[in-house]
């Protein structure tokens, strides 16, 4: 039987329909009708189905079950040829260059130090306070005079006097005046005195002070002061170097020349003959 026999809806239902259900390279490209119809229409739909094929048919068909082993069979020989064909040719690169490097560097650095610091604060005062002589105070004092006093006094007395005799009857406590005396007495005194004093003399004072020396020193002792400490300090450094362009063995012209045959093979020929290997039967 011819391959289009078993495949008769090829064009939404050709092998490149089960196989783009697999992980084949092309498939986000979603370009199975495209290739059903280039395979069965224009290469291999006319040719004898191999010996597999013939095995798996079933009243001159194929089941959509035995299109899928089929597709499996293929992908598991073929995929990771296909994959790495595939990944090649989408490279991008410069057609006329033939040196290209890229060289990463990277570099991580970690510094620890010690650091000792001494400080050494010394200080000394010295104070002295020194004080010498003789302080003498004399006082004199001279006093001559005289002091004349008079004293006067005069004294006034005033005496009222009243003189009253009395007769009692026999066995009478009660007496009736027999005559009666009144009298003012009034009496001056005068006292007069006269001092004289005659006032001479003389006094000093002596007041004598001796200041003895005095010192005084005050000193502050010496200070050290010792700091230890530590401190790490982390770096790094990221640089990458590109090279590029012809070494010289290889001319330009000669890779292009390698470029234009490269683009005359077809990626996809080479999966249709791969195909053709397990559907079709080989003819020469």
């Amino acid at each position: 039987m011819k391959l289009n026999e078993v495949f008769t809806d090829y064009i939404n239902n050709g092998i490149f329909t089960f196989l783009n259900s697999l992980d084949v390279p092309w498939k986000e490209k979603n370009i199975y009708k495209q290739l059903n119809m280039q395979y069965h229409g224009n290469i291999s739909g006319k040719k004898d189905t191999s010996p597999l094929v013939d095995s798996l048919i079933v009243e001159n068909n194929l089941t959509d079950n035995s299109k899928t082993m089929l597709a499996m069979s293929i992908f598991s020989i073929y995929s990771n040829k296909w994959s790495k064909l595939y990944r090649i040719l989408s490279l991008e690169y410069e057609p006329i260059e033939n040196y290209n490097m890229i060289e990463t560097e990277k570099t991580t650095s970690i510094n620890e130090n010690t650091d000792t610091i001494t400080t050494n604060t010394t200080n000394s005062n010295n104070v002295t306070e020194t004080n010498t002589g003789t302080n003498t105070a004399n006082d004199s004092e001279n006093t001559t005079g005289k002091n004349v006093i008079t004293d006067s006094r005069t004294i006034t007395e005033n005496n009222n006097v009243t003189n009253n005799n009395s007769l009692y009857g026999f066995n009478s406590v009660s007496g009736v005046n027999s005559d009666s005396q009144n009298s003012t007495e009034t009496r001056n005194t005068t006292d007069k005195n006269n001092h004289n004093d005659d006032l001479k003399g003389t006094r000093t004072n002596e007041h004598s002070e001796n200041i003895n020396i005095s010192k005084v020193t005050a000193q502050k002792n010496d200070i050290k002061d010792i700091k230890d400490g530590t401190h790490t300090e982390n770096g790094s450094q990221d640089r990458t170097l590109t090279r590029h362009g012809n070494i010289g063995v290889t001319t330009s012209q000669q890779m292009i020349n390698s470029e234009i045959e490269l683009w005359q093979w077809d990626f996809f020929s080479g999966v249709f003959k791969d195909i053709d290997k397990i559907l079709t039967i080989q003819t020469y």
